[in-house]
């Protein structure tokens, strides 16, 4: 995945909906861990934690690795511009995307501001 992307603050998400609108979006690390880069892997999350699921093909974004979080450390990203926090009750990596290609799969989980705002 390196190979096709050298500007790694962040990334750039192009979503075309069926009634032809495009959107997009920007989105990196929180002032905090601007100097760290964001990770994109394919089907793969070194360093991080992984996608919820199992999982043959997928994009992984990740923004702060196991390295730089703890209990109560403050997580999130910036959305075009926007900080979106929260702090970390449990001390995982859990500031993630991940892009799956099996669209037969059904994930469940919350609606919280800071996943559905972007």
């Amino acid at each position: 995945m390196s190979s096709l992307y050298n500007d790694k603050p962040h990334v750039i998400i192009h979503h075309q909906r069926s009634n032809g609108y495009q959107y997009t979006s920007t989105m990196g690390q929180l002032g905090i861990y601007a100097s760290t880069p964001v990770s994109v892997l394919y089907s793969a999350y070194s360093r991080y934690k992984g996608p919820i699921g199992s999982y043959t093909l997928y994009i992984f974004v990740g923004f702060n690795s196991h390295l730089m979080t703890y209990i109560g450390a403050m997580q999130g990203w910036k959305f075009n511009g926007e900080e979106l926090t929260f702090y970390s009750c449990d001390g995982n990596p859990n500031i993630y995307i991940a892009f799956v290609f099996n669209t037969s799969t059904d994930v469940v989980g919350g609606q919280e501001k800071l996943m559905y705002q972007w």
